[in-house]
C-alpha cells in the first residue's frame, strides 16, 4: 500500500511486499494474509492476472472470513471486467468488516460498473464514518478530489 499512496517508489515496495509475503508463506503456507498480499502485489506491480486470481481464490479459500481478501479480489474482478463479480465480493468484504474504512471506500467498484447512485452512496457512507478520509473524495477517472 506504501507505493500506492507514492509514500515509497513503485520499484521498492512491491519487491518487498512480495519477498516479505513469500517469507510469511515459508513459515506458515496457510496465512491468507500472506497470500492476499502476494496476489495483490502480482496483479499491481507483475501484472500476473492469472497467478493473482489463483492466489485470492486460494487466500479466500483459506480463510473465507478475512474481509482483505475478498476487498482485493474484488479490485482484480472490477480491472477484469466481472462487474457483478466486484460488487459480490465487495459486499462480503462490508459485511465481515462493515467498519473498515478502505474497504468502505470502494465506490470506484460501482463507478466503474457504472452504478453512478451505488457509487455516490457509497462514498457518502464512507465519509459518514469519517469525514477527512481521503479516498472517498477521489474521483477514479481522474484521480482528483471531486467531491463538491
Amino acid at each position: 500500500m506504501l507505493a500506492n499512496w507514492d509514500y515509497m517508489p513503485t520499484a521498492e515496495a512491491y519487491p518487498k511486499a512480495k519477498a516479505a509475503a513469500a517469507k510469511a508463506l515459508e513459515l506458515d503456507d496457510q496465512l491468507a494474509e500472506a497470500c492476499t498480499s502476494l496476489a495483490y502485489a502480482s496483479l499491481l506491480y507483475d501484472w500476473d492476472w492469472r497467478g493473482s486470481e489463483e492466489r485470492f481464490r486460494h487466500a479466500i479459500e483459506l480463510d473465507p472470513n478475512y474481509a482483505a481478501a475478498h476487498h482485493f479480489y474484488s479490485i482484480y474482478l472490477m480491472a477484469a471486467g466481472c462487474h457483478a463479480e466486484a460488487q459480490a465480493e465487495i459486499a462480503r468484504a462490508l459485511e465481515l468488516d462493515p467498519l473498515s474504512l478502505i474497504i468502505n471506500s470502494v465506490a470506484w467498484i460501482y463507478y466503474d460498473s457504472r452504478e453512478y447512485d451505488k457509487a455516490l452512496q457509497q462514498s457518502e457512507r464512507a465519509l459518514d464514518m469519517d469525514p477527512p478520509y481521503t479516498p472517498p473524495l477521489l474521483d477514479p477517472q481522474h484521480g482528483l478530489l471531486a467531491r463538491w
